[in-house]
């Protein structure tokens, strides 16, 4: 396989030329290592020693885990949000269940939310018949998902949920419904939690008054912006082996850049230290350095944190592995699908993967424990491939 030597080089360029350290390098790996174990593992079996029955009862116990923790871990966040017990500020905080407070761990829940919002759809849509259960899920997940108050996760997920209604469904009378659906939302969204609403809609009217500025080069550039115009000139414009190699892992943009950094305190800064390579702490650290921002200026939220997964692969990694590595993805993924017979499985594990990708350009979503959630379901499709297959061969 191509992406161990081309990892190596990389690690061995960024180091060698002074943009890395080994505790970064050595946490990146560990991270990206892990979960490229998951996404490219084949399991294989004998036909005349598998025990079908014990897959079938571990595959079916470890979804429902998944979904009974997940719907209890709601309805606490729910009562939360309601009494707001704990005082949180702002309110939309106080949904967190027992997944934790912090900004990143609320992406995330509305990320997994979203994962059984879009699967929930396509079930009902595939169905000839409509479940009440399924319905009810699709609604719960839903408020769930919103309740997480993750703007730009929810536009993201309309986004995905757009493109699957006009892959299946493309018709004037339905866009005309998408649209007034989506407007009839907004309102009830902005009757319901007004509070919410209207901090971000002063937000955004910040923006665009920012972005109105004659003086553009003295108006304060969003993060999400910065990250990729920061890639531009240091990688596009500047090195041409940083531009083919990187930084080396967590050099750049990565998670692990930030949970390393000046500004981090936390297990893995007790045990490793805190660490700040070259770049991260000439580009991107002052982007997103915890003494600039505050609520006050309305440079605190996801628009202005410089993450991006696309960005840190390309920068840390390189262009070449970062190529190779989607197309290995997209095979990986179409290989899956191919095999899967259950229409609804399968428009997910497609849906599920466009919705992975634009979270990866838009969050640092590959290094996200819900990323994993999603590769490790495709796993079990492998299992169950397996079963199936063994099923066949056992009882012809």
């Amino acid at each position: 396989m191509w992406i161990l030597p081309l990892c190596s080089i990389s690690v061995l360029y960024g180091y060698l030329n002074g943009y890395n350290n080994l505790s970064n390098i050595s946490l990146s790996i560990i991270y990206l290592g892990s979960l490229l174990l998951i996404i490219f593992s084949s399991p294989k079996s004998n036909p005349l020693t598998i025990n079908v029955t014990q897959l079938k009862k571990v595959e079916k116990v470890s979804i429902s885990i998944l979904l009974g923790i997940l719907i209890l871990n709601n309805i606490l966040g729910i009562i939360q949000f309601v009494f707001n017990p704990f005082n949180h500020y702002p309110r939309d905080d106080a949904f967190i269940g027992i997944y934790g407070r912090h900004g990143v761990a609320q992406h995330g829940l509305a990320i997994l939310n979203g994962f059984f919002v879009m699967y929930y759809m396509i079930k009902i849509f595939n169905g000839s018949k409509k479940s009440v259960i399924d319905i009810g899920y699709l609604i719960f997940f839903l408020i769930s998902h919103v309740l997480c108050f993750y703007g730009l996760g929810f536009l993201m997920l309309l986004c995905v949920i757009f493109i699957y209604i006009v892959y299946k469904y493309i018709s004037f009378k339905n866009v005309i419904r998408i649209i007034l659906g989506g407007i009839c939302g907004l309102y009830m969204f902005a009757y319901f939690f007004s509070g919410v609403y209207d901090y971000m809609a002063e937000n955004i009217n910040y923006l665009f008054r920012l972005l109105g500025d004659v003086d553009y080069d003295a108006v304060y550039i969003p993060g999400k912006i910065r990250v990729w115009m920061a890639y531009f000139d240091e990688y596009i414009n500047g090195n041409l082996g940083l531009f083919l190699f990187g930084t080396g892992p967590g050099g750049f943009n990565s998670r692990v850049s930030f949970l390393l950094n000046a500004d981090s305190s936390n297990l893995l800064v007790k045990v490793l230290g805190n660490s700040m390579p070259h770049l991260h702490k000439e580009v991107i650290h002052p982007i997103w350095d915890m003494s600039v921002i505050s609520m006050d200026k309305y440079n605190d939220g996801t628009r202005n944190q410089p993450f991006s997964s696309i960005v840190a692969l390309l920068s840390e990694y390189g262009v070449i592995f970062t190529v190779i590595l989607f197309r290995l993805l997209y095979l990986e993924i179409k290989r899956i699908a191919n095999k899967v017979n259950n229409s609804t499985l399968k428009d997910f594990i497609c849906l599920g993967s466009i919705y992975v990708f634009i979270n990866m350009i838009l969050d640092n979503f590959f290094e996200f424990s819900e990323c994993w959630a999603f590769f490790l379901f495709l796993f079990f499709i492998k299992i169950n491939i397996i079963i199936k297959e063994n099923e066949s061969a056992i009882y012809p």
